[in-house]
């Protein structure tokens, strides 16, 4: 969830299939972005790639211990 208004209710989805990330447009107003490209339907993205949803700018990181979904 984010606090800003380019940002719809449902804008899009960071999914996890095995060990591969993809990210999901929902149909938002202000588009999905990965590294400067529209997302049209689910898109692949990795560690580094620069992830944008409405205004709201990020940049994918890979797991500090090398491990996805590990509990402290």
């Amino acid at each position: 969830m984010l606090g800003d208004a380019s940002v719809s209710r449902r804008h899009a989805s960071l999914m996890l299939f095995g060990a591969r990330w993809f990210v999901l447009d929902h149909g938002s107003t202000n588009g999905t972005w990965v590294n400067g490209q529209q997302v049209s339907g689910e898109t692949s993205v990795r560690a580094g790639d620069r992830l944008r949803v409405g205004r709201a700018l990020f940049r994918l990181a890979p797991p500090l211990s090398g491990r996805v979904g590990r509990r402290v």
